[in-house]
């Protein structure tokens, strides 16, 4: 790792000459180390500072879908669906951002996260790619999680109405109160 060491440690003296082309070394730095080193999170740094100079480079955005596609370990997955959604989002590519956010998803056992990105995610299938049934499905997964939650209750009433899909719906019912052990507020409803 020493030459590749020295190789980093050159393109930074690069980076400190006028009218250094910034993004590119950054570009290049991550390659370095997501590439050759296998440090993945040093790769990941050095791509965000890369977004942040003259907006959303082909090659950072190329070098982040690389490690979205490939990375071992989640977390690394969902930093660079982080870094990559804004760019998705920007060119309405919902396609990619669906993309992001399930890997973002695969991510965080975090309650509140995961209410936020499912919550997303519904919306993306609903109003822009038209998937009425996934978005379904992604409120299911809401409600899952949170059977209480009247308002994912509604929303997923409304969505199975919208999709004609009752029978679904009482599928989804039915799991859920398979669950139960016990006669309570929630489960009465």
């Amino acid at each position: 790792t020493a030459r590749w060491d020295s190789l980093v440690a050159l393109l930074q003296r690069q980076a400190e000459l006028p009218g250094a082309d910034l993004v590119a070394i950054h570009v290049a730095t991550a390659i370095i180390w997501a590439d050759n080193v296998g440090d993945v999170a040093r790769a990941l740094d050095e791509l965000e500072l890369a977004l942040r100079g003259r907006g959303p480079e082909a090659s950072a955005v190329a070098a982040l879908e690389k490690i979205l596609s490939e990375a071992k370990d989640v977390e690394s997955r969902a930093r660079a669906a982080t870094l990559l959604e804004p760019v998705y989002l920007l060119h309405g590519d919902f396609r990619r951002v669906i993309g992001t956010l399930k890997a973002r998803l695969e991510a965080t056992s975090d309650p509140t996260e995961r209410k936020d990105l499912l919550g997303r995610l519904a919306k993306i299938y609903e109003e822009q790619t038209e998937e009425f049934g996934e978005a379904l499905e992604t409120v299911a997964l809401l409600f899952h999680e949170d059977p209480a939650d009247e308002a994912t209750q509604a929303e997923l009433e409304r969505l199975a109405k919208v999709s004609n899909s009752q029978a679904r719906l009482a599928e989804i019912y039915a799991a859920i109160l398979g669950n139960v052990t016990s006669d309570d507020v929630v489960s009465a409803r």
